[in-house]
């Protein structure tokens, strides 16, 4: 990402897509920005012969109110608290709602390392 035409350049995600010779359109990566600066979305075949329906996101720093993928209470952090929301959801112990990341209609252990993960890397992946 580049912010002030080049006064800053900083790095906010990677992608390894694999070319397979069937696959021409999810091997290139394809990333939007958010209005704000503060989020970047992308998705690529991430490794995987004509897939592309999911898709990653990492926040860029800039944005003084990011979109949280990750933040089940909506407190703006992606943090243990929703990491227990994330767990408690996936054990059946409160309705599945905004915990089910990958889309599939239930809450499970997917979900609850999604949310892991964006606690740590504050990279967060919704889709399948």
């Amino acid at each position: 990402m580049v912010r002030g035409n080049g006064v800053e350049v900083r790095r906010v995600a990677q992608t390894r897509g694999i070319q397979f010779s069937n696959d021409y359109y999810w091997s290139l990566a394809k990333a939007s920005i958010s209005s704000d600066g503060g989020a970047v979305v992308w998705d690529t075949n991430f490794g995987y012969p004509n897939r592309g329906e999911a898709v990653a996101m990492a926040y860029t720093g800039y944005s003084s109110t990011p979109i949280l993928c990750c933040d089940l209470n909506g407190d703006g952090l992606t943090n243990v608290t929703d990491v227990e929301i994330a767990l408690s959801q996936a054990l059946g112990k409160a309705p599945c709602t905004n915990g089910g990341l990958t889309q599939s209609g239930t809450c499970g252990v997917v979900d609850v390392q999604r949310v892991v993960n964006a606690a740590l890397t504050e990279v967060g992946k919704i889709g399948p």
